[in-house]
């Protein structure tokens, strides 16, 4: 009988143990596979992430190569890509030298930079696709992607300073 009162006792300590202990914050994983074409029309693949990932009872957000401990999940991270006046990409969180363009899966999500003229004589002469969405830059050679969050992973991506095509 009294093995059987601490097998009980000790469930029951679990039990409440899961009761109070505090609520989880959800963990999120997008490992992000790309392929970059560099200035001289060279293909090299890239791995580019997000993840918020509890380790060791700390939170950490990664974004790339980069990690940082946090109390909760950023509200975005921004990627910026500058068009110079070579007609190069600059994006320094995915090389450290100016591009031609890249393809990038991150989640759901397919992102692409290429080159190609739009309609518009105001456009760019790069097109960034993200899923079936179309941007080209504009006269300030800058556009920033912003990855939205929450704590299930990203909930949107938003695209600034670059213009969509009327459709």
């Amino acid at each position: 009988m009294l093995q059987a009162q601490k097998r009980f006792l000790n469930g029951c300590g679990l039990l409440v143990a899961l009761m109070i202990s505090p609520i989880a914050m959800a963990d999120f994983d997008y490992p992000g596979q790309g392929q970059l074409l560099d200035e001289a029309g060279k293909e090299q693949s890239f791995n580019f992430g997000f993840s918020f990932l509890q380790q060791e009872g700390e939170y950490f957000f990664k974004a790339g190569r980069l990690s940082m401990a946090v109390d909760e999940v950023p509200k975005r991270y921004t990627l910026e890509l500058v068009l110079n006046d070579k007609q190069q990409i600059w994006v320094s969180d995915f090389s450290k030298k100016p591009l031609q363009g890249f393809e990038w899966k991150i989640g759901e999500h397919q992102l692409q930079l290429k080159k190609e003229r739009a309609n518009s004589p105001q456009a760019g002469k790069y097109k960034l696709t993200i899923d079936n969405t179309s941007y080209f830059f504009t006269s300030k050679n800058r556009g920033q992607i912003q990855f939205k969050f929450t704590d299930k992973g990203i909930s949107e991506i938003e695209v600034d300073s670059m213009m969509t095509q009327k459709r």
